[in-house]
């Protein structure tokens, strides 16, 4: 292909499937043209469809396909944020988006044991999750000098025991109380999604109102 090299690197090809490069057969000038044609792609994930998921039962599939599409527009809304956007306190009350994240995943993990083993947090799981559940203060304190990407792994490996747990039960599941209290399961995994579509709504408040990085200057600058 001419001096057209595939891939990212001068040194090191690196060819992607789901596209081919090809010179056209005609030139202009002297000059031909590259053409790159996508096939096959698709995106990471789809947002405009609730349906049902591969190894669950039709409802719990759907449930999870609903779980999913809030979980990934927390993700796409915060995942480029530096530590200073997502460290960054609206005033003397607010939590961080980072301390957000951690909070969206501490109530998942809540509801993971009370719908699957009708009980709350162990001392154990307290100890790790009570601060983010609870927010305030201590998790001003807590939940800082952190990169964003800490917050979404501990939400993805919170979702994704979530999966496995709805993976093990089926539609009439959904439909049992927690703890006979007249609440179903149905319900219970409803309100984690409203709760996140709440506090996703946050996020986004918070997102827009960060103000601009401070510019480190150099001691010339200062002294000027």
């Amino acid at each position: 292909m001419h001096s057209w090299n595939e891939g990212i690197s001068k040194t090191r090809n690196a060819s992607i499937k789901e596209y081919t490069i090809t010179t056209s057969n005609d030139a202009i000038d002297g000059m031909h043209s590259l053409h790159i044609i996508g096939e096959g792609t698709k995106p990471d994930f789809d947002f405009y469809n609730i349906k049902e998921q591969k190894g669950f039962t039709p409802q719990v599939g759907t449930l999870v396909s609903m779980l999913d599409n809030l979980k990934q527009r927390a993700v796409v809304q915060t995942q480029d944020l530096t530590e200073y956007q997502s460290d960054h306190l609206h005033d003397k009350e607010a939590n961080s988006i980072g301390a957000l994240i951690m909070h969206l995943a501490a109530a998942e993990a809540y509801y993971q044991v009370l719908t699957f083993e009708s009980r709350t947090f162990n001392e154990e799981e307290k100890k790790k999750w009570s601060i983010a559940l609870n927010l305030g203060e201590e998790a001003r304190e807590l939940y800082k000098d952190k990169p964003i990407a800490y917050y979404l792994e501990e939400f993805d490996k919170v979702r994704a025991r979530t999966k496995e747990l709805l993976a093990t039960v089926d539609d009439n599941w959904l439909q049992k109380d927690i703890l006979g209290e007249g609440v179903n399961n149905y319900y219970a995994w409803f309100h984690v999604m409203e709760h996140q579509s709440s506090h996703l709504g946050q996020i986004l408040f918070l997102k827009k109102r960060i103000p601009s990085e401070p510019q480190i200057t150099n001691d010339k600058e200062i002294r000027d």
